[in-house]
């Protein structure tokens, strides 16, 4: 096809989508122009997981274009766009991409977009792409290969390990009815390709190149494999694939993502900790670029970002393939690595922020300080570790639920102010299987209530847990809550409950307090706010509830910033009462001995598959307390309204004695 013909061509595409509108839109429906026509809303990219919308689409010179802010390797013109949507090389096989785009111009009407059905590429698992490679490995290199690759002190072994190989040609056939693509390496060139199932990035040393064979994968990693391994790995992070094998061959654990713009996904994430891979330090070309996203990544990964010495840009040098290739040694680069480490781990400088300061400075500090909210009215505020505890089986699971609910919402609760925007909230329920916590949730017809999606759960295999780390269990429990909050951005999150993690070792009281230390930490480092559950041992029921029913220690509220509890009426079972036994320091003691939140466990009126709890009254806790003495009484009266008012029902008779539906229900059943 000649020159003219192609432009003819893309004109043509460019002509029939309006400027390359209707493509993007027939990948993406939401696509919204906003007001100022000339740019869409920022939406998510379909190429791979992305958490918050960072995809631009914008028009410019006659096209409508793209630029990913999250990943800047995905920007460019429409063909472009379409080149990674099919697999295509836009510059080596513009023919078969021009023709593939032609092939589906007809769907792209905007009455009929939204249910034009997108090309297999997305969906791995139906693609047909066969992808075959001529290759050599390093046995079989040229001395030039060779020569190219020990010069940063790369050997064979470490090539065929991770599958480099040297390209002579590829062919790649994107479907049944077409032929395959043939592409042989130009004459005095060399090719190299990062090989993957059915995919390779191939690399062209001079001039310097990347591309694609195949399809892509979501989640490209290199270097060091994910792996089930006994102990933790210390990795660094690396530029590229060429800087991950120089490190792999000089010793050290190493991968790299598919650029340096690019972010980690939720899955590549997940991958690290379960393989107990941990990023140890991030070494980014010693660029702008470079050193911009080594330090914004040192911050996800709370490891130091380490720059490479001055003497490696005064002899034209700037990555770590190249500090090896000027005559960088292992201790050279060990000292550069601890120094970054010890820094790392320094206290901030006192020109940032210094611990003695005028009682002014600390005012004007606090002011760059997260604001402090309500998320439970005066029981628990945001940014805060907080304590519920209460007897087993009198629905302390129920209310931890109603709040975290509450929280992903937005809403309030018991008539109880939230002042929180909606947010994520993972709750960790350690007893209830899921088949029970949809019995739960579900109305007696087996309708299923339908919680947010901003509320996350997780039930741990501690099994897995304690047997498969080789530290302790605490340690492990931690770890991985805090790599969820990290995948989840998570806000809040519930643990129900720490009773029940302490008896999971043989020390449950040093447990509980070593896990109560460890989660102020966290709460601390990720700002978070955290909701820990837990038990009362054996009490007297009619004794008013006080820090000292706190299960296992007392001690453990001294971590805590606000502590209440849950009780249960004496003179009526089926009411609860809510009370503050160390009030928060961000609030006041509103809810004390004098002034209880009586409520009562009941499904919603308007949702039957919600069991919760339905504020009352507030009251005194002492008139909970005091076994009633005229109860016989109230139960002879409730079965004499049964009998004798025509149409009465449970509910109305609860109302007009003060006593629960669910103790009426007892009585005259």
């Amino acid at each position: 096809m000649f020159n003219k013909q192609i432009l003819t061509l893309k004109q043509d595409i460019l002509d029939a989508t309006k400027g390359g509108f209707l493509f993007y839109k027939s990948i993406i429906p939401n696509l919204t122009v906003k007001e100022n026509n000339v740019s869409c809303k920022s939406v998510r990219n379909p190429f791979y997981n992305d958490s918050n919308p960072s995809l631009s689409i914008y028009y410019w010179n006659g096209q409508w274009r793209f630029k990913d802010f999250g990943d800047e390797s995905y920007a460019g013109n429409v063909f472009e766009f379409a080149g990674t949507l099919y697999g295509i090389d836009p510059e080596d096989e513009i023919e078969l991409l021009l023709a593939t785009m032609w092939k589906h111009v007809d769907s792209f009407d905007e009455t009929t977009i939204n249910s034009w059905v997108q090309p297999n590429i997305l969906n791995k698992d139906n693609d047909f792409v066969k992808v075959k490679f001529n290759d050599r490995k390093s046995i079989d290199f040229t001395s030039d290969e060779l020569s190219y690759w020990s010069q940063y002190g790369i050997d064979g072994a470490t090539l065929d390990k991770h599958r480099v190989v040297a390209l002579d040609s590829y062919s790649i056939q994107h479907d049944e009815d077409l032929l395959p693509i043939f592409k042989e390496r130009p004459a005095g060139k060399m090719w190299f390709a990062y090989k993957g199932d059915n995919y390779g990035k191939i690399y062209s040393p001079n001039p310097k190149a990347f591309w694609y064979v195949g399809i892509k994968p979501v989640d490209y990693t290199f270097g060091t494999p994910f792996d089930n391994y006994p102990e933790t790995q210390d990795v660094i992070l690396a530029a590229g694939e060429k800087d991950t094998l120089s490190l792999i061959a000089h010793g050290y654990n190493a991968i790299t993502l598919n650029s340096e713009t690019s972010d980690f996904t939720p899955k590549q994430k997940k991958n690290l900790f379960d393989s107990r891979m941990r990023i140890t330090s991030v070494l980014y070309d010693n660029d702008e670029t470079g050193v911009r996203r080594s330090k914004e990544l040192s911050k996800t990964f709370n490891c130091p970002s380490v720059e490479l010495p001055c003497w490696l840009k005064d002899v034209g040098g700037k990555d770590v393939s190249d500090f090896f290739k000027h005559g960088g040694t292992i201790s050279e680069l060990n000292q550069i690595i601890g120094e970054a480490v010890s820094n790392h781990l320094l206290p901030a400088p006192t020109s940032q922020r210094k611990s003695v300061r005028t009682a002014s400075q600390r005012m004007e500090d606090a002011k760059n300080m997260p604001e402090i909210y309500k998320m439970f009215d005066v029981f628990l505020h945001s940014g805060e570790l907080g304590i519920l505890f209460g007897d087993t089986g009198i629905g302390k699971s129920i209310l931890a639920v109603a709040i975290a609910d509450a929280v992903s919402r937005g809403s309030n609760l018991l008539s109880l102010e939230n002042q929180c925007d909606p947010c994520k909230v993972i709750y960790y329920d350690f007893e209830l299987s899921d088949k029970q916590f949809q019995k739960r949730y579900s109305s007696e017809g087996g309708t299923m209530h339908m919680f947010s999606d901003n509320l996350f759960t997780d039930n741990v295999d501690f099994t897995q847990l304690v047997t498969d780390r080789q530290y302790k269990f605490e340690n492990a429990l931690l770890d991985k809550i805090k790599q969820d909050i990290i995948d989840t951005d998570a806000k809040f999150i519930v643990i129900d409950n720490i009773t029940f993690l302490s008896a999971q070792t043989s020390s449950d009281v040093q447990v509980a307090m070593e896990l109560m230390k460890l989660l102020k930490q966290l709460k601390t480092e990720l700002g978070v706010t955290i909701l820990v559950l837990a038990h009362t041992p054996k009490r007297q029921a009619s004794q008013s509830l006080t820090i000292n029913d706190l299960a296992g220690s007392k001690q453990l509220s001294n971590f805590a910033d606000t502590v209440f509890a849950i009780g249960v009426s004496a003179a009526d079972s089926g009411h609860r009462y809510v009370k503050q036994v160390k009030p928060s320091r961000s609030g006041e003691l509103v809810y004390d001995k004098s002034n209880v939140l009586k409520c009562e466990l009941q499904r919603e009126e308007s949702d039957e598959s919600l069991l919760t709890f339905k504020f009352i009254e507030f009251c005194d806790e002492a008139s909970l307390l005091a076994d009633s003495l005229d109860m016989e009484s109230l139960k002879e009266e409730a079965m004499r309204l049964r009998a004798t008012v025509p149409g009465i029902t449970i509910r109305q008779i609860g109302q007009q004695l003060g006593v629960s539906k669910t103790t009426v229900g007892r009585w005259v059943q």
